[in-house]
């Protein structure tokens, strides 16, 4: 068995791992762990009227 078979194709997996895992850390350290995706500040957030649309509003704060 060819040592090239299967050492350069892991080598390279290593590699970009430890990349991704830089990159990662690097995107933490400059900004912070809680990055905003989107500006929701614009949103209006309207009450719920029924009871369904209450429950609804209490889990989407819970997932927030």
């Amino acid at each position: 068995m060819d040592i090239k078979n299967w050492f350069v194709p892991t080598m390279s997996f290593v590699l970009f791992l430890y990349f991704m895992l830089f990159i990662f850390v690097y995107i933490i350290k400059i900004g912070s762990a809680d990055i905003k995706f989107y500006d929701d500040s614009g949103v209006q957030k309207n009450k719920p009227v029924d009871d369904a649309g209450k429950f609804l509003q209490d889990i989407s704060k819970n997932f927030k």
